[in-house]
């Protein structure tokens, strides 16, 4: 199962109750795997990812798993590809690999179903100072090539997508809002404890300054992140 891609100073994007689909504009790309280990698979993985290759990406995926993206689902999985290639996986990730146990794979009909039963579950974990997060990933072989089984997403769960939509615009819309209207030198201050990877102590100075509560400050400094990104790494003394 594709990502939680949890950053632990966050919790993101409800609409990502699924934790799947990471690469889904699903209807480039044909299915390949990569051939020898599992080591193999993640580093082809992480590197498509590091890349927002979405084409390798799929390519990763099972055929059965890109099949469940219709016409019909695919806002979806588009808001949650969107979100998990936001942020990069660094060099030095740990891998974690463990058979998938009955929790794994009984997903129910609140999230989905695996259309294939996966063998591997592979867990990324991640640390760049404040900022650690583990990637999920659930794998088959076939024909000597891992390929990674991503569940089939529900109807519930589409439902339950497009019944919070509303209140999902109106939340990106009261973040963008606090986003434009952070001033200097405190936006200059919130960039620079981003770019050097402090997202919980920028969430915690702007609650200081702003007087949100943290879960708003949270989304906040989430949007402003590519802000931060596009002005370079911090300069070193």
């Amino acid at each position: 199962m594709k990502a939680r891609r949890a950053n632990t100073a966050f919790t993101l994007l409800p609409l990502l109750f699924l934790a799947s689909v990471l690469a889904c504009s699903c209807s480039n790309g044909s299915a390949q795997g990569v051939p020898g280990t599992v080591d193999d698979f993640v580093k082809a993985y992480v590197d498509a990812l590091d890349a927002k290759d979405v084409a390798r990406l799929n390519s990763l995926l099972h055929p059965k798993s890109l099949a469940c993206v219709t016409p019909e689902n695919r806002d979806y999985y588009d808001q949650a590809r969107a979100a998990a290639i936001r942020e990069p996986v660094p060099a030095d990730y740990k891998v974690e690999v463990t058979p998938p146990d009955d929790r794994d794979l009984h997903l129910g009909p609140s999230f989905g179903e695996f259309p294939v039963r996966p063998t591997q579950k592979v867990q990324i974990h991640y640390q760049e100072g404040e900022d650690a997060g583990t990637a999920v990933l659930f794998l088959v072989q076939e024909k000597g090539r891992w390929l990674e089984d991503d569940p089939c997403v529900s109807q519930q769960m589409l439902k339950q997508f497009r019944d919070d939509e509303p209140a999902r615009k109106e939340r990106i819309a009261k973040t963008d809002a606090l986003v434009a209207a952070i001033q200097e030198p405190l936006r200059s201050q919130l960039k620079a404890l981003i770019r050097e990877h402090k997202t919980m102590t920028a969430t915690k100075q702007y609650q200081q300054a702003s007087g949100q509560d943290y879960e708003t400050c949270m989304f906040v400094i989430y949007e402003l992140t590519p802000e931060a990104r596009a002005g370079g790494a911090p300069s070193t003394p």
